[in-house]
């Protein structure tokens, strides 16, 4: 009753629970009142403590929820990049293969198969030695491998073999791969089909460089080539011929321009086959041929122009479209160093030799001023 009365006298309301219970022996009644407040007190306190353990419960979902869908997230976004480089890799127009760390390849994708014509399955677990075309040494793949075992990226053009076995011209790239040990452990080779190109370029180089009718070395071949043995510290002694086709024109006019460059074709074979691998021999225009022999002596000059001419004026050899009439050749000589030491000197020189042959009736040959007789020659 002393909290009740001390409610009384503060007015301030209090919660209480009362009950009686009267007894059956005796006139008594028991009144119990009990303060509602001190009552739950406890339970207060558990139901805090389960509340805030509940909050707990609700963050804890909540943040693990969060983490989960952020990761499937980051799964579904890393799924799809892997799924796009794969589709990359796997439909870009370049061949690429990945191998182990000892080259033995794990896998291809399609512009590989139609590249080489080989399949996925018939090279897994091979190394790339089918390949090989035979045109590389095993000094030129030894430095390969030094390379990319170094962990280092490798660039430069190679010649493969395809199943059917043609050659084909690439543009490699392998780049190892370096694993978080940073030890190599796999390879990626790119290739890049440059065979149309290369031979494109390998045409136009060879069509600046040579005749297009006669595939002997052009003008400005020949002034390249010859310039070079000049400047050679070898070069002691050469000579060069000018040598200019008789009544060409008039032969031309007669038979036709076919007939024509069949006889200038024929002259240009008969020029590769008889001389030495060291000699140089040009269209150096229209009928006009020249050629450089290195270390030759003028009695051997001599004698090989004479050759030329003779084998030239044969009809069993120039015998054409039914003609009688013979393809004749007139022929100048200057040797180096005694008629000139440089370029345009020396074909300068062996062609006024070429006309003064041609001004003494043509098939015949002629030195460079001092003319010199072939009885003479010896003495030289």
């Amino acid at each position: 009753f002393h909290q009740l009365n001390n409610a009384k006298l503060t007015s301030q309301p209090l919660e209480v629970v009362s009950s009686y219970r009267s007894t059956s022996q005796l006139p008594l009644v028991v009144l119990v009142h009990l303060d509602l407040e001190r009552g739950l007190e406890a339970w207060h306190k558990e139901s805090g403590i389960i509340f805030w353990i509940f909050v707990a419960l609700i963050s804890a979902i909540a943040l693990g929820g969060s983490v989960v869908v952020f990761s499937l997230a980051r799964k579904h976004r890393l799924e799809s990049e892997i799924q796009l480089l794969s589709t990359a890799i796997s439909s870009t127009a370049n061949a690429i293969f990945i191998t182990d760390q000892q080259g033995r390849i794990q896998w291809v994708n399609a512009a590989f198969e139609k590249l080489t014509g080989w399949k996925q399955p018939e090279v897994a677990g091979n190394t790339p030695r089918f390949l090989n075309s035979g045109q590389h040494n095993a000094r030129f793949f030894k430095k390969v491998w030094q390379t990319i075992l170094s962990g280092q990226v490798w660039r430069g053009q190679i010649i493969n073999a395809t199943r059917d076995g043609n050659s084909i011209i690439v543009d490699q790239t392998i780049t190892p791969i370096i694993d978080h040990y940073g030890e190599v452990s796999n390879f990626v080779a790119v290739h890049e089909d440059v065979t149309q190109r290369t031979e494109a370029e390998n045409k136009a180089r060879y069509l600046a460089l040579h005749d297009p009718l006669t595939g002997l070395p052009n003008r400005h071949s020949f002034g390249d080539a010859l310039d070079q043995i000049l400047q050679g510290e070898t070069a002691t002694r050469l000579v060069v011929f000018f040598i200019d086709l008789d009544h060409f024109k008039r032969f031309n006019d007669n038979y036709g321009h076919d007939v024509g460059d069949k006889v200038l074709k024929m002259v240009a074979e008969l020029l590769r086959n008889n001389l030495r691998l060291e000699d140089i021999a040009c269209r150096y225009g229209g009928e006009e041929f020249c050629i450089v022999c290195p270390d030759t002596r003028l009695p051997d000059a001599y004698k090989l122009a004479e050759k030329l001419r003779t084998r030239i004026a044969r009809q069993d050899i120039l015998h054409v479209e039914a003609s009688e009439e013979q393809v004749t050749i007139s022929i100048g000589v200057a040797i180096y160093p005694n008629h000139g030491n440089t370029i345009n000197n020396l074909i300068a020189l062996a062609d006024k030799a070429m006309y003064r042959a041609k001004e003494h009736g043509r098939d015949c040959t002629k030195v460079a001023e001092p003319d010199v007789i072939p009885g003479e020659l010896n003495k030289r």
